[in-house]
């Protein structure tokens, strides 16, 4: 009998991607207070990124790259669309919601902000998020301890994804490895 006929689900480590989408970064937190240290707002990409064989990843060939480090760095630079123009990752990604500045961004962003008015997002918390949570915590709840970004924090967002999107539960492992493929191709 097929997987898919027995609705088994295949195993799928995404640490087997280790080397893709998250390089050789085991902890990333000291890179990223080292980064703090240097300033709200620094030229170039985060440290975790760069490593002896190459210079980072670029965006595009030649853009500049900066990173910040602060809440209100970030909400200064998403906030301000003409000094700081999300367009540039259009050319890699394709036009999408987060690209778009100006009143493109807020026709488009109307169109879709019912989904996620209170009253959608209470019944997602409750028909949909504490399931996949509960789901996936009953899945080692038994071994008594869990690496939780293994067992828990890695197929959270792309099962609450697949299921809004109505994927049925033995392609979530393709999903999911599709998913980290697709993020690894910006960043390389």
């Amino acid at each position: 009998m097929s997987e898919a006929a027995s609705g088994a689900v295949a195993a799928f480590d995404p640490f087997e991607l280790q080397d893709t989408i998250l390089g050789d970064v085991r902890d990333p937190f000291p890179a990223l207070a080292a980064g703090r240290r240097r300033g709200a707002i620094v030229d170039g990409p985060p440290e975790l990124f760069v490593n002896d064989e190459d210079d980072g990843f670029e965006i595009a060939p030649g853009a500049p790259t900066f990173t910040a480090y602060s809440h209100e760095a970030v909400t200064a630079i998403l906030r301000d669309g003409e000094t700081f123009s999300s367009s540039i990752l259009a050319e890699v990604v394709g036009q999408t919601l987060i690209q778009m500045d100006g009143e493109e961004h807020r026709h488009q962003r109307a169109v879709i902000s019912s989904a996620f008015r209170q009253r959608a997002l209470a019944r997602w918390r409750d028909e949909l998020v504490q399931v996949v949570v509960d789901e996936l915590i009953y899945g080692f709840a038994g071994n008594g301890r869990a690496d939780l970004v293994r067992a828990l924090t890695f197929d959270f967002p792309v099962q609450v994804i697949a299921r809004i999107l109505g994927l049925p539960r033995h392609d979530y492992p393709r999903f999911q490895r599709w998913s980290l493929e697709f993020l690894s191709s910006l960043a390389n």
